[in-house]
């Protein structure tokens, strides 16, 4: 089971990217998944109280203060209670393949000593050049949404530098260094299943 952690906060996300990434988990093929959506700060909008979710485990928590560094304090303070054996973190206006869940598990499946299935994105890499499907990630330059990681190897690798704004690519970079070089535990898919904002 995944659990995803999206950020999100109502000056930068409407009730309508609420109701859209709702709607891309009702359409998941597999519902193997937990959907954790992080307001950073109190919201002082209606802004995920009216959705009407369907039987999924999708909630909408709000956090007590702001913290502003595109929501990595949220992401670290709630990967500590991520209880599924994956965890794959995005924001609220990420959009996901209606197969994301079903093409991702199955992986992990196939293959038990994978700890990390990275796959393409639009937004994934540096300066957004088209780049050929199928590439192997570049080191601190890939974003939160760049892949599901197994939730022990991520709570071992932390999210240390949530002050930076290469948060995302640096805790990439801590995650691949729990796995070392064993290319064995590391599946890059040739798919895009993520469109980044």
């Amino acid at each position: 089971m995944i659990t995803c952690v999206a950020v999100t906060h109502e000056s930068v996300h409407s009730i309508n990217h609420v109701r859209r990434f709702v709607l891309d988990w009702q359409l998941q093929t597999r519902p193997d998944f937990k959907v954790r959506m992080l307001h950073d700060g109190p919201a002082t909008k209606v802004h995920g109280g009216n959705i009407q979710l369907p039987n999924l485990d999708i909630s909408y928590i709000s956090t007590p203060i702001r913290t502003g560094k595109w929501g990595a304090y949220n992401r670290a303070n709630y990967l500590e209670r991520v209880d599924t054996e994956f965890v794959f973190f995005c924001c609220l206006d990420d959009q996901i393949t209606p197969k994301f869940v079903e093409m991702v598990l199955a992986e992990f499946e196939a293959n038990p000593n994978l700890d990390i299935v990275m796959f393409n994105l639009s937004h994934w890499h540096y300066q957004y050049n088209p780049i050929p499907l199928g590439t192997y990630p570049a080191v601190n330059k890939a974003d939160w949404c760049s892949g599901v990681v197994r939730t022990s190897v991520a709570k071992a690798a932390g999210i240390n530098y949530p002050e930076e704004y290469a948060c995302d690519g640096l805790f990439w970079q801590d995650v691949f260094h729990q796995i070392g070089n064993d290319e064995t535990r590391l599946k890059v898919l040739p798919n895009i299943l993520v469109v980044k904002n």
